[in-house]
């Protein structure tokens, strides 16, 4: 039986708290970064991670941190999906697994900084699919976007929802709202399949 974890509680396992390294100032090209079932903007699932995070860094700004670099502050969480190399820009945070000799891209998920441990979008990114669901978009616009092809599923207990958008497809976004009530708004967004990912 599968059991999903929300990526969030996976990285706040891995946050140690450091400072951020690099160049972080927004380049101002970030609505090229459209959120997709494929890739981010023109940066494909299977393309090199370096062509992804050199491209990334030039659209908006370098990242805040890289699980490659000595004394970062992140750490590789444990998933279903293969993932050795995590890099974040504030709460857009990119994986990476390597394949035949090479790191590739393998899948995103934006709405948590792995750095600060919030879901405070320090950068101001304010990246969207290509319907125009970012974070902060109310469940109507999720409902008139997406129609039939979005399914939610309440969680009670952590009083949140969480939905789907097409998930028949071997590709689909997910994502979680702020509450259970109906003027809740989206909080995290992720390209599936992902990190948030485990077996029994």
């Amino acid at each position: 039986m599968r059991t999903r974890i929300p990526l969030v509680f996976l990285l706040l396992l891995a946050v140690v708290g450091a400072c951020s390294d690099g160049d972080t100032s927004p380049q101002g090209g970030a609505s090229e970064l459209v959120l997709a079932p494929d890739g981010i903007g023109r940066y494909a699932i299977g393309q090199p991670a370096d062509e992804v995070i050199s491209g990334v860094s030039a659209t908006i700004g370098g990242a805040d941190a890289d699980s490659s670099d000595d004394n970062t502050p992140l750490q590789i969480p444990d998933c279903a999906l293969p993932v050795t190399r995590l890099v974040s820009w504030g709460n857009l945070v990119l994986f990476f697994a390597d394949r035949s000799g090479t790191s590739i891209f393998t899948t995103w998920s934006y709405g948590f900084d792995p750095v600060t441990g919030n879901a405070d979008d320090i950068r101001g990114l304010g990246l969207t699919t290509a319907e125009g669901i970012g974070l902060g978009s109310p469940r109507a616009d999720l409902d008139a976007a997406y129609g039939s092809a979005i399914s939610y599923s309440p969680d009670i207990e952590l009083e949140l929802e969480t939905f789907t958008i097409d998930e028949s497809a071997s590709e689909y976004l997910s994502g979680r709202l702020s509450s259970l009530a109906p003027d809740a708004t989206v909080q995290l967004l992720e390209r599936q399949p992902g990190c948030d990912e485990t077996t029994d």
